[in-house]
């Protein structure tokens, strides 16, 4: 699952080194939500495509080589 994270590196670093607590805070709770919206929209699909949520369950062995 992906959300775009990276493009939140330099707002936040930026924030932080300006000491804005308050932009800090926006930018945090943006980033959160952003991720939510995500994982809602990945166990939709999974829901839609499969019967159940699937996020925690290994479809690929190439991703998740067994021990």
């Amino acid at each position: 699952m992906s959300f775009a994270n990276y493009a939140y590196n330099k707002p936040y670093a930026q924030c932080m080194a300006s000491g804005e607590n308050g932009s800090v805070r926006k930018l945090e709770d943006s980033y959160l939500q952003k991720a939510l919206r995500g994982l809602g929209y990945v166990h939709k699909m999974c829901m839609d495509l499969y019967g159940r949520d699937t996020l925690c369950q290994a479809k690929s062995p190439a991703m998740f080589p067994a021990p």
